[in-house]
């Protein structure tokens, strides 16, 4: 393997790290080599997913959190500093989704969306700048989606948020590069997790997303840890301020 693609030595916390494409990138990050602190609201699947840290024979932490609490993303950062010290690598992919008609939409609705997605999103990241900025530099990968950019059915508020986060991304690395932090975002499309899947089982949203993916299939939450674990890397030192897209061809089609 080109070993710019190694994270050997490194130590990265990921957000929403219990479950979906949080989860795997977590455990990709441990299986190219870091160490990983995995921070989730429940605590639920942390352990299971620091097991499979320890079983790349990486150290593991794990980090009860909601990150729509402020205070608890800074007790989770300052848990972090205990136990590892410098902060090489953040992945933020906490997140929640919503499909509704615009005109259905509630306060509630909005809250938890923003909150969650876009507040929890810039208190993590930071955290982990200021950590960044004190050992001079790290690689930040947000977790973004295709409706940043592109409409899909129902998916307003969670598109704005989404929006939001991949102009938070383009915002810090420009902000940060002079303190030698890259900061770039991954867009998935169709992606089926614990949260998607409830609308994906339904029988007509399923046969749309297929028939408007090129690669004839919905995607899975691994298939976004190659492009996660790359913008982490030495492999992609000369990148920042982008995203990669991860959707099967959805915005080619």
């Amino acid at each position: 393997m080109f070993d710019g693609f190694r994270l050997d030595g490194k130590v990265a916390l990921v957000t929403g790290a219990g479950r979906g494409i949080g989860r795997a990138i977590a455990i990709g990050l441990a299986e190219s080599g870091a160490d990983v602190a995995a921070l989730a609201r429940t605590e639920s699947g942390l352990e299971e997913v620091a097991e499979r840290v320890r079983e790349a024979g990486r150290r593991s932490l794990t980090l009860p959190a909601d990150v729509k609490d402020v205070e608890q993303i800074r007790a989770a950062f300052a848990r972090f500093d205990e136990e590892f010290g410098g902060l090489d690598v953040f992945v933020g992919s906490a997140g929640v989704s919503q499909r509704f008609p615009f005109l259905d939409v509630t306060e509630d609705n909005y809250d938890d969306v923003f909150d969650t997605n876009v507040r929890g999103m810039i208190f993590s990241c930071q955290e982990a700048g200021k950590r960044m900025i004190a050992t001079g530099g790290g690689s930040m990968v947000l977790v973004s989606s295709i409706v940043a950019d592109m409409a899909l059915a129902y998916r307003n508020v969670y598109g704005s948020s989404k929006g939001a986060v991949s102009a938070l991304a383009r915002a810090l690395a420009l902000e940060w590069s002079e303190a030698g932090i890259r900061v770039n975002a991954i867009g998935p499309g169709f992606i089926e997790t614990a949260m998607t899947k409830p609308i994906l089982d339904v029988a007509e949203v399923r046969e749309a997303a297929i028939e408007r993916t090129p690669l004839g299939r919905i995607g899975r939450p691994e298939d976004t840890v190659g492009a996660a674990v790359f913008l982490a890397s030495p492999a992609a030192s000369f990148i920042t301020g982008e995203t990669i897209v991860i959707d099967g061809g959805v915005k080619i089609s």
